[in-house]
């Protein structure tokens, strides 16, 4: 069989109709590196005749950022090869005969590594078929769409009363007990991958029941605790990967306090600019309560007793 080629942003013209849409969007887009990718490719005959015989090929510009073990991948039956994947009329029955004004869609789900050297992947997407009364095989592309990685960052926020080796950060009852203090370490942890971070602040609010205790230390950067708004800050100017932060607080529970936990800080917040993209990273951290749930050498609960 013959072969006709058009090329052009979304096909059209009283012929087959089809686009590329990611993540409800048709435009290029910048997303962090371990999102999912919700693809769907709409195939509509807009011409007059009938198409036969459909066949559809999303080729995958270096598909190495895709993780094709996880969980979430769906790809709809399709043949993959190298970086593409292909759907006939044996994977898709609509493809065997597309009546004029005939629809039907393709979904693909694709996740993304976490850690990936790539920070751009591109997506094309060609349909082919046999318009009713031609011998020659029509194929119509669509213009390549974008999806550029931003940094994938995490923040880590907990307390603890012991070191990774066992022993004492803290110091004072735990679980904690009424009018007695007890002292406990909070330890930030910034992962970043991808690209370098600038202006990069984290800042969490101290509960009124919880006093600063001072002892800040940071691998990057600098912390400062502003006593007024009882706000502790991180600041660092440029992150390339990962960063460390601790600090120490003090409480000293009531009465009222006797059969629950206690807050030790409230949700901590990042925010950084992405120095390759140039977007706005916010990640965020739950509050933490007595409950050191990441101190593996802490066996009882953090229930405040008399």
């Amino acid at each position: 069989l013959q072969e006709e080629t058009l090329t052009q942003v979304e096909v059209t013209g009283g012929t087959l109709q089809a686009s590329v849409i990611v993540n409800g969007s048709s435009k290029d887009q910048t997303i962090p590196a371990g999102s999912i990718l919700r693809i769907s490719i709409p195939i509509e005959n807009a011409a007059q005749a009938t198409y036969t015989d459909l066949a559809l090929h999303l080729l995958l510009e270096d598909p190495s950022s895709v993780d094709w073990e996880h969980d979430a991948l769906e790809l709809d039956q399709a043949v993959r090869t190298d970086s593409t994947l292909t759907w006939t009329r044996e994977e898709i029955e609509a493809f065997a005969t597309l009546a004029p004004e005939g629809e039907t869609v393709v979904d693909v789900t694709l996740p993304i590594r976490a850690t990936t050297d790539q920070d751009l992947l591109t997506l094309s997407a060609s349909i082919s078929g046999i318009p009713e009364g031609r011998t020659a095989r029509q194929t119509l592309s669509t213009t390549p769409l974008s999806i550029q990685f931003a940094s994938n960052t995490e923040l880590l926020s907990f307390a603890r009363f012991f070191d990774a080796s066992g022993s004492p950060l803290g110091s004072g009852p735990f679980p904690p007990r009424v009018d007695e203090t007890t002292r406990l370490a909070v330890d930030w942890h910034i992962l970043n991958r991808l690209h370098p971070l600038a202006s990069v602040l984290v800042d969490a609010t101290l509960p009124p029941e919880v006093q600063f205790a001072g002892a800040e230390t940071a691998n990057q950067g600098a912390m400062r605790y502003d006593a007024t708004r009882r706000t502790l800050a991180w600041s660092i100017d440029t992150l390339e990967a990962n960063a460390d932060g601790r600090f120490f607080v003090e409480l000293t529970p009531s009465a009222g306090d006797v059969g629950r936990s206690m807050r030790i800080l409230g949700e901590t917040i990042l925010t950084a600019r992405d120095t390759e993209t140039g977007t706005t990273i916010r990640v965020t951290a739950e509050e933490i309560t007595t409950q050191l749930t990441e101190d593996p050498f802490v066996t009882e609960n953090g229930i405040v007793n008399e």
